[in-house]
């Protein structure tokens, strides 16, 4: 709103997490409109085929954004779920945004916000979101955090070897005093110094984050001296779950012992809480949460001009004006919060100073979009390395010659081709077989014929015979589409990538001619492999296909594939060896094949047992580095959460109004 103001053309994407009500879009839409703002819907659909994760959004974001028409400046992503890391990582590889500056603001990474709860993993898709929020973060062009705090959190914990420069400015809220100023006037906003305590609100989510039971704790210790004093406790926030337990429950059972009275205000929204705030005269505002980035509740109480305590730790304090701060931020344990409200109950209320006004706050967004940043790469590389492609084969002649067609329109002009025929004996494959050679003669290409002996051997028969720097294997069932090698070759020499995989589409076989003839089928994606994390390896491939471009030194380091027959996975088990001798896989966020799907393959006709069994031996379980005890995280936090909801729903079970728990605990789920 404040650029927009300032002339700048704004647009907002929305992507709809919640299945938000039609007329709610439209109704901010409106409001948008009239200040100059184009508000867009993602449809989401439009470019993935299947699951709604947090990777196929990134994806259709980086895909609407994309498009060279909307020209833009600056883009601004929050690092949550990562939307950004497709388009950070195009940008990274220079497939897209060569003009545009790529801004991530640090809001609360997945990974700090499970550590500030000292909660676990409990679901794969969290730690797909890790590495989705760590991509962006790394690629993008310039970081901005509200908060020293979170600022030196994501340089320790995600970039300890080289920090970034990640700027803090603080959060714009024009917007939100305005709010607030419309339901309170100046009069109900202001403290007298040293007036009497009436009122302690404590003011947040009731979950483990925010530190409630903290502050719980804390009136436990001056539960007596708030009685005697006839002070009144009031929790405003919106209800969640404390130590695995509903907060209602929670708040039942500490209550019991408190002798003073105490008042529930919740789902109050923002202007509801604000004009209760304001209402409240004589009243401390309580932010227990230990570490927060830059957390509104704070603002808002310091818009109020309301006497606040909150934590000396993170960034709230930052908040808080320097001087203040002695008055109104401690320690965020149950014994120095009580110690600090003992004071101010005994020695009288003072009113808490914001840190930086508006206009300081203000200038410095404005003076961020004033200066790009100054291009500091290099030119585009121009080699043009050779490139070995690799097809495998056995028994599909007509689909071989298929795959070698694709690649013979292939845009990128530096490479052979090898097929490898794995065995194949029927008189009529035999007989295409001897067509397929003279073919291949004909463009420089090869063929090698040899017993079966499955994907992993026939490709290594390719290996010893490559003369390409790099090397790409292509299924002979597979179609490539014309920038396929273009493209990957420009993302292995920008990234310098040891391993750059892609995305597909997939063809139904009983579509296999609409490719043939030119069609896309849609272009919709379904599969998003990410290039790690290597925490996942034991249970999923998160990679990519085995159809991708592969530095042929990484392949020699490791002495290419395991040669095991009627046992798939090859390629997952060679992506999991090469993260593990310490190679970089990037994947390029373009479709840049068509992968046969809708018929039995090899890797449907093997064991599933005996194939995850390979990879799972290829794990390195002594190196004692960090994706593996994220997997232990996970396992672990996966069998706690049940475990924590088995015994609360039994213990809730022995009370009297056991019914009337069980049934809050459903409505909490």
């Amino acid at each position: 709103l404040y650029l927009a103001g300032k002339g700048y053309r704004i647009d907002i994407l929305y992507h709809d997490n919640e299945g938000e009500a039609s007329d709610s879009f439209s109704a901010a839409q409106k409001f948008y409109t009239q200040h100059g703002i184009k508000l867009t819907k993602l449809d989401v659909q439009k470019y993935v085929d299947g699951e709604m994760s947090a990777r196929a959004v990134s994806y259709a974001v980086y895909q609407f954004l994309k498009d060279p028409r909307l020209n833009y400046e600056f883009i601004h992503f929050h690092d949550y779920k990562g939307m950004g890391f497709f388009s950070c990582s195009a940008k990274h590889q220079r497939l897209a945004f060569d003009k545009t500056d790529l801004v991530v603001q640090i809001h609360g990474p997945t990974r700090w916000t499970i550590e500030a709860n000292s909660a676990f993993f409990t679901h794969e898709d969290q730690l797909h979101i890790d590495y989705l929020e760590r991509g962006s973060l790394r690629w993008a062009d310039q970081l901005v955090a509200p908060s020293q705090y979170i600022a030196q959190w994501v340089n320790e914990n995600f970039f300890p070897d080289s920090h970034k420069d990640i700027r803090v400015i603080k959060n714009l809220c024009r917007s939100l005093v305005s709010e607030i100023q419309a339901v309170v006037n100046e009069s109900e906003a202001s403290c007298e110094e040293t007036a009497d305590l009436s009122e302690i609100i404590i003011f947040g989510r009731h979950e483990d984050r925010k530190g409630i039971s903290i502050a719980c704790d804390a009136l436990d210790h001056i539960s007596d001296l708030i009685a005697k004093r006839g002070i009144k406790i009031s929790f405003v926030g919106a209800p969640g779950s404390i130590f695995g337990q509903p907060s209602a429950i929670y708040f039942v059972e500490k209550a019991k012992k408190w002798k003073f009275p105490v008042n529930f205000h919740f789902g109050l929204n923002r202007s509801e809480a604000a004009a209760y705030l304001a209402s409240s005269t004589n009243s401390l505002v309580v932010i227990p949460s230990p570490k927060e980035n830059s957390p509104y509740t704070v603002l808002e109480a310091l818009v109020l001009k309301k006497p606040i305590l909150c934590s000396l730790e993170g960034g709230g304090a930052e908040l808080v004006h320097p001087n203040d701060r002695h008055n109104a931020c401690c320690l965020m344990t149950a014994e120095a919060l009580a110690e600090t409200i003992r004071g101010i109950i005994m020695h009288g209320l003072k009113p808490t100073r914001a840190a930086e006004n508006l206009e300081t706050i203000e200038d410095a967004w404005l003076s961020f979009h004033h200066h790009k940043t100054k291009e500091q790469r290099g030119t585009a590389p121009t080699d043009k390395p050779m490139v070995t492609v690799g097809i495998t084969h056995f028994e599909r002649p007509k689909k071989a010659i298929d795959a070698l067609i694709s690649i013979l329109r292939q845009t990128y002009q530096n490479f052979e081709v090898i097929m490898v025929d794995d065995g194949s004996s029927t008189p009529e494959t035999l007989e295409s077989l001897n067509y397929i050679e003279t073919l291949l003669s004909r463009v420089g290409g090869r063929m090698i014929r040899r017993e079966n002996g499955y994907l992993g051997a026939a490709r290594n028969s390719i290996l010893k015979e490559a003369r390409g720097q790099y090397i790409l294997f292509l299924d002979d069932d597979d179609v490539a589409m014309p920038e396929m090698l273009e493209k990957l070759v420009q993302s292995a020499l920008e990234t310098r990538a040891d391993v750059t995989t892609c995305l597909n589409v997939f063809m139904p076989e009983d579509r296999r001619g609409d490719v043939l003839s030119g069609g896309d089928l849609g272009g919709r994606v379904s599969y998003f492999p990410l290039g790690g994390p290597l925490a996942l390896a034991p249970e999923q491939n998160v990679f990519g296909s085995a159809t991708s471009l592969i530095r042929r030194q990484a392949l020699d380091k490791i002495n290419g594939y395991t040669e095991l027959k009627n046992v798939g996975h090859e390629d997952y088990e060679l992506y999991i060896r090469l993260a593990q001798a310490g190679a970089t896989i990037v994947v390029c966020p373009e479709a840049l094949f068509f992968y046969e799907v809708g018929r039995p393959s090899m890797i449907s006709q093997t064991g599933m047992v005996r194939n995850f069994r390979r990879c799972f031996d290829a794990l390195d379980m002594h190196s004692g580095s960090y994706p593996f005890s994220d997997y232990i995280n996970l396992s672990a936090g996966q069998k706690i959460a049940i475990n924590s909801h088995n015994r609360n729903w039994w213990i809730n079970g022995q009370k009297e109004t056991s019914s009337i728990r069980h049934k809050i605990m459903q409505c909490n789920n």
